[in-house]
C-alpha cells in the first residue's frame, strides 16, 4: 500500500495507514488503540511523527543507501584515475 506524504502505518499495522490527524486524537483508529500510545502522542496530545518503523524496512533502506554510496564512490575513482 502506498502511502502519501501526511500519511504513516498503524504503529502495530504497517498495512493500515491513517493521515496525521488520526494519530493521538483519542480516537481508536487502528483497531488496537496503537495510534494512541504514548510513544507515538506527545504529552499535549499531539501527534509525535517518530513511529516506530518495520526494522526490516530500516534495514532495506540502509543496504540501499550503501550501495548507491559504493557506487558513487567507484564512479569518483574511475574518473579520477582516467585523469
Amino acid at each position: 500500500m502506498g502511502m502519501g506524504a501526511y500519511y504513516q502505518p498503524c504503529p502495530n499495522n504497517a498495512d493500515h495507514c491513517l493521515y496525521y490527524d488520526g494519530f493521538c486524537d483519542g480516537v481508536n483508529n487502528c483497531g488496537d488503540n496503537s495510534d494512541e500510545y504514548p510513544e507515538v502522542c506527545q504529552p499535549n496530545g499531539q501527534y509525535c511523527c517518530f513511529l516506530p518503523i518495520n526494522p526490516r524496512i530500516n534495514f532495506v533502506v540502509v543496504i540501499k543507501l550503501i550501495i548507491i554510496i559504493i557506487i558513487i564512490i567507484i564512479v569518483f575513482v574511475y574518473q579520477t584515475g582516467k585523469r
